[in-house]
């Protein structure tokens, strides 16, 4: 029998939540907190995952994660976050032991810390939030300059809870934190080598767990003031046969393919699994947890009311599903600096784009199976429950829908130029760095390329300002903000939908033919007139119909489940008549004319080669990058979806090249000071095979004096990138 979902607290109890940093409302349930022993990312628990690939994950230099976060710096890490959330959740905090398949009445509340296995006081995980902090990303970055050497080292913490029914993240926060000094370089490493004095490194412990111990509390607070589950009143508005109308939907907190448990003014038990929801709708159907229950919820009928507990913001799904994909590294190997750096930003965007966007985000964890472990293995006195436990179970998860697009994030940053003040003691360096977001749909075509850039100054006096690590890091942040909200206000997918002509047995004919390469974006979708309100394209789940991907052209498919011929195909918004175009993989991926001297291509030329192909008129820009798509399979798969296939091969005769000039036309040097003139262009190239079909060149000259002649490679560099991103609204009019 399923145990209550739903705790109501008492009258003294709810006198008491008043004085909690979380906001409840007279009808709130009580739950409860476990705050999870280890550091995921970095803990024993965590590292102890069965799983191939680098110690502590592709974004954590294990060397210097054993040097500074040693047994000492982790519990000291973990005990002020565990005395954060008993401050936070004061009546609400429980150990791993006392989480059970059912709650003992006998005994009030009390907070349970020991190892043994029959505390008096337990709960039901149906009840129960994890809460957890952890480290995603720690990397180190050496500056030498005249004597000094500075060292910086960006550590990402993040937290999150995770609903115990289900294993599903209902809040996650994420923050970045520089920690590091500066010190004379013949005092800072031991003598001929670059390995850091114990001395120093004792110091940089100090500073990192001074760092770490405000960056817990930030987010234990976050996590108090953001996680705030709260129940609503929602009436059943229609039926149509076995689907429930509900008056409400995403914006109370419903979501497509999750299981609600209700109660009625009766204390009668209800469960549904939501099949579609979006902004005042959601249609579900009676949840099959026992007979007894899906009889019971079946009887249900229009008008009648009941009390839902909802703990996050609901998915609505008349938006379409956006993956963000983070770089995941290759078995046995950690990732490199770049896709390091892209995960970060990555994850950032995703934290920031919030539940207003015209699409529904849903974030990659990479380390989502770390901390599942760490729950698992915490839970040592009844850990057969996680056998049986959605979420926890591998082979009990429900397969999740397949979202409709990943996003890719890329970085990109000019060369520094560094003009010295009068007496050497100041200087100012200029650089610039641009973020890009592709969205790729399931065929890996990309649909849209957002741009977001950013300018940046960087001035030292005597020495002493930011590393330049740091100020890129600090200025891509900018970018990758400034690429966000041009995706928000941008974000143009239009669907299309095609009828069914016929359906027999198990095959239907469609009402035209459609080209092979848009079955990987196609789905089912069945109208449902919701009472009074609009008709709802509903998404049929893939348990209850799916379409069998043909070999060919045609109009004809085999079907798998029930399809009525009433139902519509969902197609994606590319165009499919289009050629296929991808990055041209020999001698010609990257082409750039420079004078000899000029040893400074701008890659400016990345930010060109992913904003204008895929506009190109005619054709549509395959996304081709293999560690990428990779990383597109694994998040499929860590992330339970229903299906993990996923294009990684285009063959076609036509691709594309970046281009670049960088020319010196005139250079008078003199006293190490140098004047003249250069002319830089920028531009793609398409090909058939050998042969140029298409091309878009954008030139301009500009004048230069003043210029240090070891520095002049750089500043052309950098004037250079500038006109990559001037030029783009060009090359849009010229491919367009």
């Amino acid at each position: 029998m399923m145990s209550k979902m739903t705790r109501f607290m008492s009258a003294a109890l709810a006198l008491y939540a008043s004085s909690w940093s979380i906001a409840y409302a007279a009808a709130e349930f009580q739950y409860f907190v476990y705050p999870v022993g280890g550091i995921t990312g970095i803990s024993q628990s965590a590292g102890q995952v069965k799983a191939s690939g680098p110690k502590y994950g592709g974004m954590i230099n294990a060397k210097y994660a054993d040097l500074f976060f040693d047994a000492a710096t982790q519990n000291a890490l973990i005990q002020s976050f565990k005395d954060g959330v008993a401050k936070q959740f004061p009546t609400s905090v429980v150990g791993a032991n006392q989480i059970r398949t059912s709650k003992s009445g006998k005994y009030a509340y009390q907070p349970y810390e020991a190892k043994e296995c029959r505390p008096d006081f337990t709960v039901d995980y149906k009840d129960s939030f994890a809460i957890s902090i952890g480290i995603s990303r720690l990397s180190t970055y050496f500056n030498t300059y005249s004597d000094f050497t500075q060292v910086l080292i960006p550590i990402t913490y993040t937290v999150r809870f995770v609903k115990l029914n289900g294993a599903s993240v209902v809040f996650s926060k994420s923050e970045t934190i520089y920690s590091g000094m500066t010190a004379l370089t013949n005092d800072f490493f031991m003598p001929g080598t670059r390995d850091v004095k114990p001395e120093n490194i004792a110091k940089l412990k100090a500073a990192i767990l001074a760092d770490g111990l405000q960056m817990v509390q930030r987010h234990v607070d976050a996590a108090a003031k953001g996680f705030s589950p709260k129940q609503s009143e929602i009436a059943v508005a229609a039926r149509d046969g076995n689907y429930f109308i509900f008056n409400n939907g995403s914006e109370v907190g419903f979501s497509s393919g999750e299981d609600f448990d209700a109660v009625n003014e009766k204390g009668e038990e209800f469960s549904f699994s939501v099949e579609y929801a979006s902004n005042g709708i959601a249609v579900a159907v009676a949840a099959d947890f026992t007979p007894e229950l899906k009889r019971a919820t079946n009887r249900l009928r229009q008008g009648d009311k009941l009390t839902f507990s909802f703990t996050k913001q609901g998915k609505d799904d008349a938006k379409p599903s956006v993956l963000a994909v983070q770089y995941s590294p290759a078995t046995g190997a950690n990732l490199n600096d770049q896709q390091v750096q892209d995960n970060a930003l990555l994850s950032i965007v995703a934290d920031d784009i919030g539940f207003k966007a015209p699409f529904n985000l849903i974030k990659h964890d990479a380390d989502f199976s770390r901390l599942k472990n760490q729950i698992r293995g915490e839970a040592n006195c009844e850990a057969t429950m996680f056998q049986d436990m959605n979420g926890f179970a591998d082979n009990s998860t429900k397969p999740r829908a397949n979202p409709d697009f990943y996003l890719k994030l890329d970085a990109h940053s000019s060369p520094i130029f560094t003009a010295t003040g009068v007496g050497g003691a100041t200087t100012k360096s200029i650089f610039n760095n641009s973020v890009t977001l592709s969205l790729v749909d399931r065929s890996s075509v990309v649909n849209q390329v957002f741009v977001g850039s950013n300018p940046y100054e960087l001035t030292r006096t005597g020495g002493k300002g930011l590393d330049n690590n740091q100020a890129n890091e600090i200025n891509l942040k900018n970018a990758a903000l400034s690429a966000m909200q041009s995706m928000l206000t941008g974000f143009a997918v239009t669907p299309k939908t095609l009828a069914i002509k016929s359906v027999s047995g198990s095959s239907i004919t469609l009402a035209q033919p459609l080209p092979l390469s848009v079955f990987n974006q196609a789905k089912i979708v069945r109208p449902l007139k919701a009472g009074s309100k609009a008709t709802v394209l509903m998404p049929v789940a893939r348990s209850q119909a799916q379409l069998v991907k043909p070999t060919q052209d045609t109009d004809k498919l085999d079907i798998k489940g029930e399809v009525r011929s009433t139902d519509l195909i969902m197609l994606g918004s590319i165009d499919a008549a289009n050629k296929p175009l991808k990055v041209c993989d020999d001698s010609r991926k990257r082409y750039f004319l420079m004078t000899p001297s000029l040893k400074h291509p701008s890659m400016g030329e990345g930010v060109i080669g992913r904003v204008i192909p895929f506009k190109a008129k005619g054709f549509n820009m395959y996304e081709t990058s293999s560690a990428y798509l990779d990383s597109v399979q694994l998040a499929l798969q860590d992330g339970f979806f229903g299906s993990t296939d996923v294009v990684k091969t285009v063959e076609s005769p036509y691709c594309v090249v970046a281009q670049e000039v960088q020319q010196l036309v005139k250079n008078d040097c003199a006293a190490d000071k140098c004047a003249g003139s250069a002319s830089i262009a920028s531009g793609v190239r398409i090909y058939e095979g050998a042969n140029k079909i298409g091309e878009s060149i954008v030139g301009a000259k500009f004048d230069f004096s003043d210029i240090n002649a070891d520095a002049l490679s750089q500043f052309v560099g950098v004037k250079a990138y500038e006109h990559q991103l001037n030029s783009i609204a060009q090359h849009k009019s010229k491919l367009n």
